[in-house]
């Protein structure tokens, strides 16, 4: 256990919106192995689909400690964040960690504690945020610490005087005790809704068409039946004859649920091709969900070879153009067992690497 004299005692974690609580549980373990007091600030969505949680946190509170919801009215909602910047002045918290440090909701929780003591510290989801955006240098009058969530990103971060700037990976999840296992058949998971804003579809369809019908392939996240994205992939896939080799749900699945679906997965699919919308974003200013997944449960990744230059994802990879995939398919059952014993045996993707790293920059 590390130990500091100047290590925060009491410490709050806050998270406005309803988006990255897969990141709470790694800090939650890590401030918890410190032995620090923690107040979890959420809105109801996330405290329900987190429910393992409770009993981990010393106190669990709503955003507004009055019960009132942030309903996007300027005001009132600036009303809510100051009452909850006077509430946590009043649980004599140290640092306030922001899990989404970005937004006109952590600009006012800023501007509200602006002279105040706490020390602000954020995670930052998305590294566009620092090329220009007016509130996020607003943010940056209080949080001069970040958080990012690979080693590349942060590579991609300008210097900046008087700021500090650190990477960890957030792998911990509620996994079940259920081992692994790889069986002969070939299941690839793609995490998160289907959408062609986040995943290249059109390419998903060569891919499927590219592979032997004992491949299966399945969506993770949401997929409504009456989403236009969902419905013509579905024509498409129709229209080839594979749709039968594609598994889509139609509700969110549950955390369990999906431990057990990875515990059987041989790979996760990103679905980041380049020249495609999907690539806008991910690998370039933020990571896509589905890898920090991938290296929680030690799942090969197949990633799209214009990413081989990402070094610290090569243990973890099998790369694949997207006229050649049957022959990364081949290669990945032929590896799949070597590549997860290289995971298992990189340090940076273990939890209490993990755990440490987030530990000592928040000391420093």
């Amino acid at each position: 256990m590390l130990k500091s004299k100047s290590f925060p005692e009491r410490v709050a974690i806050i998270e406005f919106d309803s988006s990255h609580d897969e990141c709470l549980l790694t800090q939650i373990n890590a401030l918890k192995k410190q032995g620090c007091w923690i107040l979890l600030v959420t809105n109801e969505i996330v405290r329900e689909r987190n429910s393992h949680l409770i009993d981990l946190v010393d106190e669990w509170s709503n955003i507004d400690p009055k019960g009132k919801h942030l309903n996007g009215a300027a005001i009132g909602d600036a009303m809510i964040i100051r009452r909850l910047m006077r509430f946590l002045k009043k649980q004599t918290i140290d640092t306030v960690i922001f899990n989404t440090a970005q937004g006109g909701h952590v600009r006012n929780a800023c501007l509200f504690s602006l002279f105040r003591k706490q020390e602000f510290v954020g995670i930052i989801h998305t590294i566009r945020k620092f090329q220009g955006s007016f509130t996020q240098g607003i943010i940056n009058l209080k949080i001069k610490k970040y958080l990012v969530l690979t080693e590349f990103l942060k590579e991609q971060i300008p210097t900046k005087k008087g700021f500090q700037f650190e990477s960890f990976y957030a792998l911990d999840f509620p996994k079940g005790d259920e081992a692994s296992t790889v069986s002969d058949a070939v299941h690839i998971s793609i995490i998160g809704s289907v959408e062609s804003r986040r995943k290249d579809l059109d390419g998903f369809v060569s891919l499927v068409e590219q592979s032997d019908d004992s491949i299966y392939f399945r969506f993770l996240g949401k997929a409504d039946p009456s989403n236009s994205d969902v419905i013509k992939l579905k024509q498409k896939l129709e229209k080839v004859g594979r749709l039968n080799q594609v598994e889509f749900n139609e509700k969110r699945i549950e955390f369990n649920e999906m431990d057990q679906i990875l515990r059987k997965t041989t790979a996760i699919l990103p679905l980041v091709h380049p020249d495609t919308p999907s690539a806008t974003e991910y690998f370039r200013n933020q990571i896509p969900g589905s890898m920090n997944i991938a290296l929680a449960y030690k799942i090969p990744l197949l990633l799209h070879k214009e990413f081989k230059n990402i070094s610290e994802l090569n243990a973890a990879s099998c790369y694949y153009s997207l006229d050649q995939f049957s022959n990364t398919i081949d290669e990945l059952t032929a590896q799949n067992l070597a590549i997860r014993r290289a995971m298992k045996a990189r340090e940076q993707y273990s939890t209490s690497w993990n755990h440490d790293q987030y530990l000592e920059f928040l000391k420093s």
